[in-house]
């Protein structure tokens, strides 16, 4: 190894092994433990999923909000998921910054057509438990959207709904950007608290 390597490597360990925080230029606030913590829950926020029983036939591939292809209707089906709450809807809730997971089961119907671009659809939602409200407000409903709006902007992903079964998932690509440039202390979705 090379010495600058080695001095890199001393400089890091001596930082996040001292558990001291570090107020300075920028107002940065870091503790090592708040560091790990972030990285985990970043991690977290890239993935969301969910699965559901009831009555239906729904395909959806979605690039990203604004590129869609699929369609069909469900509902009344039952889901259980995990994602990752809405920042408007997270700053209403006692949780910390950056632990605004959703988990929960929740009622749901749904009808959407899209080719390519978004085409029009109906979503509605109600919560049963879990924090579910954080991502989904009581009886959310979207009477004729081109969207459905708890879906993420940036999310890749797919949903599957056949018969009585039916399950999906997808990847935030920002959260994934956001993941990645943490570990750089650039929070780019403002979850992570570092800025005080």
């Amino acid at each position: 190894m090379g010495k600058r390597m080695i001095v890199l490597l001393t400089c890091c360990t001596a930082v996040l092994g001292s558990g001291c925080s570090l107020y300075g230029a920028g107002e940065l606030a870091f503790d090592a433990g708040s560091y790990v913590v972030y990285r985990v829950t970043d991690a977290l926020d890239m993935v969301s999923f969910e699965a559901g029983v009831g009555p239906g036939a729904f395909a959806n591939l979605q690039c990203t909000r604004l590129v869609q292809l699929g369609g069909g209707c469900y509902g009344p089906v039952y889901k259980t998921g995990y994602g990752k709450g809405s920042a408007q809807r997270a700053t209403l809730s006692p949780v910390p910054a950056g632990l605004h997971r959703m988990f929960g089961m929740w009622e749901e119907k749904r009808w959407a057509v899209n080719a390519v671009i978004p085409g029009a659809s109906s979503t509605t939602r109600k919560p049963i438990a879990g924090n579910v409200e954080e991502l989904i407000p009581p009886e959310e409903e979207t009477p004729l959207s081109m969207f459905d709006p708890a879906q993420p902007v940036t999310e890749v992903g797919l949903d599957v709904h056949l018969l009585f079964v039916g399950a999906g998932a997808g990847i935030n690509l920002a959260e994934v950007a956001d993941f990645l440039l943490g570990f750089a202390f650039i929070d780019i979705m403002g979850d992570d608290g570092f800025l005080k």
